[in-house]
C-alpha cells in the first residue's frame, strides 16, 4: 500500500534557522504514524492540529507579543500564512492568521502583487520569480559570493594605495 510520508515534526526547542527550509514531503511504501496520532490519521488532519503547536514552540531569541490579550509568541507579527498538502490548502491558523496559497514577495523588488503558490513543488519557482531566494543553501551561497567579491574589491583599492 503506497501512503505519504510526512515530514517529522521537530522538537519543541530546535533553533529557529532549522525552520527557514521548506519541507519535502517524499512518497514511500512505508506505512508510519506520528507519534501521539492514530496510525491511518489523514495527513491534513495531522497538520490542521499539529502545525500550529510547532509554530508556536519555534524558539526565537527575540519573540514578542503581536496581539493584545493572546498567548501567541513569534519573531514577527504573522500577516499570512501558506500550508499546501498536494495542492490543497490546509485548514490551519495561528496567531488569527488564516492558512491560505497566496505569499508576497520582496516588497521594493517585486511590489505588493500577491504570488499564488498552487502547489508545494511550485514554491522556490514562484518566490524566486518575486525576487525572494527561499532556498537556504543557494541563498548564503549568494551572500558568499557577493562578500568575496567586495572583499576582493577593498583588498585591489588597498593594494593599489601603496
Amino acid at each position: 500500500m503506497v501512503s505519504r510520508r510526512l515530514p517529522r515534526l521537530p522538537s519543541r526547542r530546535r533553533r529557529a534557522s532549522t525552520y527557514l527550509q521548506p519541507p519535502q514531503l517524499q512518497i514511500t511504501r512505508v506505512n508510519t504514524s506520528l507519534r501521539g496520532y492514530a496510525q491511518g490519521a489523514r495527513g491534513a488532519d495531522v497538520l490542521t492540529t499539529g502545525l500550529p503547536k510547532e509554530i508556536a514552540s519555534i524558539d526565537w531569541p527575540k519573540s514578542m507579543y503581536w496581539r493584545p490579550g493572546k498567548p501567541e509568541r513569534f519573531a514577527r507579527p504573522v500577516k499570512w500564512l501558506v500550508a499546501l498538502l498536494d495542492g490543497e490548502v490546509v485548514p490551519v491558523e495561528f496567531a488569527g492568521v488564516r492558512a491560505g496559497h497566496v505569499t508576497y514577495g520582496h516588497p521594493i523588488l517585486h511590489g505588493n502583487d500577491p504570488v499564488v503558490i498552487d502547489l508545494p513543488a511550485n514554491y522556490l519557482a514562484r518566490l524566486t520569480a518575486a525576487k525572494v531566494n527561499a532556498d537556504v543553501p543557494l541563498r548564503r551561497h549568494t551572500i558568499r559570493k557577493v562578500l568575496d567579491a567586495a572583499t576582493r574589491t577593498v583588498a585591489e583599492h588597498a593594494l593599489a594605495r601603496r
